[in-house]
């Protein structure tokens, strides 16, 4: 099994402008480890869901199973060599889990009947996935600003 190595460990060069600055800044590791636990600690959440909702509706266990693993799988990815292209899908799959959820609420999904139910694993992978996508923003947004820091000096 591969030992997962701290974002500090690395450089980003995929992550990097073209004069090769990084756009990931160094400074803010452990906002790129939060992002890469929260996201699959989310996913831990779907795929411990995901045989609940395989007995009313299997697209619904199977879409929260391949869901999970895919938050599982991009949060090691994101934690062993983050980059600006894993953050931006990181936060369209974390975006797109919330919205998705929202809408659910509202209206009934796919193979459904009503509206889904509130209920505090989705509360919880929610949540998860909302501070994941917050620290997500935090390190583009200070990658972004670093870079024009630099173009004005």
């Amino acid at each position: 099994m591969t030992k997962l190595r701290s974002p500090q460990a690395y450089s980003v060069p995929d992550g990097a402008d073209r004069q090769g600055h990084s756009l990931l800044p160094r400074a803010h590791p452990a906002w790129i480890a939060a992002a890469a636990v929260l996201m699959m600690a989310a996913g831990l959440a779907h795929l411990a869901i995901a045989p609940l909702h395989w007995g009313h509706a299997p697209a619904h266990g199977l879409f929260f199973a391949v869901s999970g693993l895919a938050q599982v799988m991009w949060g090691v990815a994101y934690w062993r060599k983050p980059s600006a292209a894993l953050g931006r899908a990181g936060m369209i799959l974390a975006g797109g889990m919330i919205t998705l959820w929202a809408i659910t609420r509202a209206f009934p999904a796919p193979f459904g009947d009503e509206p889904g139910e509130v209920e505090i694993t989705g509360l919880v992978a929610n949540g998860l996935e909302g501070l994941g996508l917050a620290m997500l923003v935090a390190v583009a947004v200070s990658g972004t600003a670093s870079k024009s820091q630099r173009h004005a000096a």
